[in-house]
């Protein structure tokens, strides 16, 4: 954190308090960090006070002592219609990562709301919302004044939104008071402080002047560094070549000759001769922590896990991994196999893995579960020779519409084909994130997140029919399996924009559109067979499964792509806004392989039962697939 991002942060909050007279609360990501706000205004030497102790505070608006209201929507439904009822007046707002924060002077017939459906929050009374240039707890966003205060002050609640929060506040399932936030007593001014040994030490330079000697000028990317485990921590039995690995980001050395994680303050104790708890009370004390704890998911009490089995050191098992990838990578790959690799942190698993692929040449897939990971990826794979790209990342892309782009396609729509790119100002034709993927095409490795990839017909997914080795970096196999479901309700609303375009549709596409709409028929018939059924005991079923009928299966039908185009169309119109595009789903039905069930599934509900229906993608993984183990630091390859 730079000192001019500090200094602008509290010549911000002196200019709110100053200049504009609003109360102000200092907030750690999106919490208050003290009890009693609603009824203090801090003055501006106070606001900077608190900053100036802990650059991780935040500025909140108090919005009650402010009397403001801040109008804001989780969802692109909800934006639309905050729009609408905010149209033709000027006011202040700034973008946060979910939407637009409207600022409005207080209304008397006006309290907290926040509705059911749309997520549109009316927020005000002693409630706050983080004001700009306050720190956003997404690491990479931020929040920004598109209009500010300063230049367009804060306007009466227009007329509208007041009457839209009439209507609203007596409807089932709105909120009129949100549920309290805890306020237990916490020990440091910001939320957990789990990395205040990190922040103000440096744990490389502390282990190295306690006598630790590491085996590499510098750690990698994650932080591990090689070195020779100290004779301390081994009863007196010198390390013959570095066997240990040290992570400077939480301070544990691991011994790969006898599997035993040593955390920091048992590092420091038997280097140091003094007690973790002496040690633990200095670094507490050098931090200016109130009261600390030495447990935390970062740095942990010193206690050691050992494994009774004796290993092999860490050269060792990292060139029994090697010669394990040499093999599995220089033969045909085996559609459809899995193999886990098993491994202690430290070892380099996907390191190897990535490097292995390089030199090879192989053609390939890496997911992760982060973007950040899979930038460390395509370093690695460039690095070692290897022609890799990353997966084009919208959050990172200047697109306008992040939101509304994400709902219309986990809807089942493609943005790029209707709202909101075909009225971006940017345009399809144009948009550097959806240009960026035909340059996928050229490139032998394609690092990107899971959400991408691990999906229902996860083998007919981008790229995997011409890149057939995919590692998996973190456990995301969960993702990959996970089959299909949908409630029947879904499946009905979608087939009456079937029923609808069917009315003009040419002869073959009719035909096709019935063929559809006999299967969704059939669904809802098993649904309602199944919503009565009852078990001996009397009481209604769980889960049924139902086999496809196979006058119902059509092997040759293919997708309509005058179809895809007019349901994309449908996808903004305001009758349709909260219908999915099942088109997918139908097909995969439609044509699946072998006899093919379908299962029924009742979920309670605060508005009755819902009956979801599942189905296995129609690519699973077969029942015969094959599973390799390695642990390559306990029995070797």
């Amino acid at each position: 954190m730079t000192e001019a991002i500090v200094n602008n942060r509290i010549e911000a909050a002196e200019s709110y308090v100053n200049n504009l007279d609003w109360w102000l609360v200092p907030v750690i990501g999106k919490n208050p960090c003290f009890k009693g706000w609603p009824d203090f205004k801090p003055d501006a030497n106070s606001i900077k006070s608190m900053i100036e102790s802990n650059w991780k505070l935040g500025i909140g608006l108090n919005l009650g002592g402010s009397q403001l209201i801040d109008l804001e929507a989780d969802t692109p439904e909800g934006e639309m219609i905050l729009d609408d009822l905010c149209e033709g007046i000027d006011f202040p707002y700034y973008q946060s990562r979910r939407g637009k924060h409207r600022i409005f002077q207080a209304h008397n017939d006006v309290g907290y709301l926040k509705t059911d459906q749309l997520i549109i929050e009316f927020r005000t009374g002693r409630h706050q919302s983080v004001l700009p240039p306050s720190p956003h707890p997404e690491a990479k966003l931020s929040y920004e004044w598109i209009i500010n205060p300063f230049d367009v002050p804060p306007p009466p609640l227009p007329q509208q939104a007041v009457e839209y929060y009439l209507e609203n506040i007596n409807k089932k399932g709105n909120t009129t008071e949100p549920k309290q936030r805890s306020t237990a007593k916490q020990s440091f001014l910001y939320r957990d402080n789990l990395d205040y040994v990190l922040r103000y030490h440096d744990l490389l330079n502390i282990a190295r002047d306690a006598g630790i000697e590491f085996a590499a000028p510098k750690p990698d990317i994650n932080g591990n560094i090689p070195c020779f485990v100290p004779s301390a921590l081994r009863g007196g039995r010198d390390d013959d070549h570095p066997s240990g690995v040290f992570n400077i980001n939480n301070g544990v050395l691991r011994d790969f000759s006898t599997s035993v994680n040593h955390l920091f303050f048992k590092v420091m104790e038997a280097l140091t001769g003094k007690t973790w708890l002496e040690i633990f009370k200095r670094f507490e004390k050098d931090a200016g922590a109130i009261h600390g704890r030495p447990h935390s998911r970062r740095i942990g009490v010193p206690t050691a896990t050992i494994t009774k089995a004796p290993t092999s050191s860490l050269e060792d098992a990292r060139s029994s991994l090697s010669s394990y990838f040499e093999q599995e990578l220089s033969r045909q790959p085996q559609p459809k196999t899995l193999h886990i690799v098993k491994g202690a942190p430290g070892l380099g698993k996907t390191y190897g893995i990535c490097k292995s692929i390089a030199e090879y040449k192989l053609r390939a897939i890496i997911l992760t579960l982060e973007n950040q990971l899979a930038t460390t990826h395509l370093k690695t794979l460039t690095n070692f020779g290897g022609n890799a790209a990353r997966m084009p990342v919208l959050r990172e892309s200047p697109c306008p519409h992040p939101n509304e782009y994400e709902a219309t396609s986990r809807r089942g729509f493609q943005p790029s084909h209707g709202l909101p790119c075909q009225q971006c100002k940017i345009g399809p034709k144009h948009c550097g994130y959806l240009l960026a993927f035909s340059n996928l095409e050229n490139a032998d490795q394609i690092c990107c997140a899971a959400i991408y990839h691990t999906h229902d017909d996860f083998y007919e997914s981008y790229g995997n029919e011409t890149r057939p080795t995919v590692i998996f970096d973190e456990n995301c196999l969960d993702l990959l399996l996970a089959p299909q479901s949908s409630n029947i309700g879904n499946w009905i609303a979608w087939s009456n924009l079937l029923a609808e375009r069917r009315k003009t549709a040419n002869k073959q596409l009719k035909e096709h559109i019935e063929l559809l709409l006999e299967m969704v028929s059939w669904l809802n018939s098993r649904a309602d067979d199944f919503a009565a059924t009852q078990d001996e005991s009397g009481r209604l079923l769980k889960f049924t499964p139902f086999k496809v009928p196979d006058e119902l299966k059509h092997f040759n039908i293919k997708k309509s792509p005058a179809l895809v185009t007019w349901l994309n169309k449908q996808a903004f119109k305001q009758a349709n806004r909260h219908i999915s595009n099942l088109y997918d789903s139908a097909l995969s039905l439609l044509t699946q392989q072998g006899e093919g069930f379908v299962l029924f599934e009742r979920i309670p509900s605060a508005d009755g039962d819902v009956i979801n229906v599942r189905f296995r993608a129609k690519h699973p993984l077969p029942e015969d697939k094959e599973v390799f183990i390695l642990d390559a630091t306990v029995n070797g390859v």
